[in-house]
């Protein structure tokens, strides 16, 4: 006897394995084609930059320090931000760093006139730059 077809058991064995082959194709793309990490998306350095910005109109002294900005308010709070190795880290006065940005090369702080002007150049030498007025009250 002749057989010209397929039988339902082979016909689950060929679903199971394009199945398996479907599921895996995501993770073998990546294993083929990784993601980039180093880069740095626009919406987080426009994260970066409302965060940090916020605090800053929110301070009562700016102090630039080599690759430092420290920020102090008036309820005697101290915020530094830092660069190390590829990250900018604030830290509170007494407590851990926390991680702001990751991917960059140069962290730029300046201060005068009461602004504050932060550059910031990312892995593939791009820079961003953010000017930040801070309202002083007499």
């Amino acid at each position: 006897m002749k057989k010209n077809g397929f039988t339902l058991v082979e016909a689950i064995i060929g679903l199971a394995i394009l199945a398996t082959l479907a599921a895996l194709s995501p993770l073998i793309m990546n294993v083929i084609n990784p993601p980039s990490t180093s880069e740095m998306k626009m919406e987080e350095i426009e994260s970066f930059f409302q965060g940090i910005g916020r605090l800053i109109r929110e301070s009562s002294f700016v102090e630039v320090k080599k690759d430092q900005l420290v920020l102090h308010t008036e309820e005697q709070q101290e915020f530094e931000f830092s660069f190390y190795e590829n990250k900018i880290r604030k830290q509170q006065k007494g407590l851990g760093h926390e991680i702001w940005l990751m991917g960059v090369r140069r962290f730029s702080p300046a201060f005068s006139n009461n602004t504050v002007k932060l550059s910031i150049t990312d892995q593939q030498g791009r820079t961003y730059t953010r000017l930040f007025r801070r309202m002083v009250s007499k």
